[in-house]
């Protein structure tokens, strides 16, 4: 489970940042980092907090070298991969 909060936290900010670089509301990527936050902190994944960023700064760094390398640009990742991460989530959450 924490490998999933972290992950969820990690493509948020990247979603987001890529929709800041794009000129696009990010609005929704900054809720889902906020909330992913939130669940790590509840179970105690923060508690070593410079480590739980640096964990969630290096996925999200790998993320952003490979999907740019396999998409070619930032607005092809946002509207489809970010697009889709956030569908599935909203689907995730409905079936819950």
């Amino acid at each position: 489970m924490e490998e999933q909060v972290k992950g969820a936290h990690a493509v948020a900010a990247l979603c987001k940042s890529y929709a800041e670089k794009l000129g696009r509301s990010g609005d929704v990527f900054t809720k889902i980092a906020e909330q992913s936050l939130k669940i790590a902190e509840k179970r105690g994944y923060t508690d070593n907090f410079l480590e739980y960023h640096k964990d969630v700064s290096e996925l999200q760094a790998y993320l952003d070298r490979r999907l740019l390398k396999e998409h070619g640009s930032i607005s092809k990742i946002y509207d489809g991969w970010c697009y889709d991460f956030y569908i599935g989530l909203k689907n995730k959450s409905r079936n819950n």
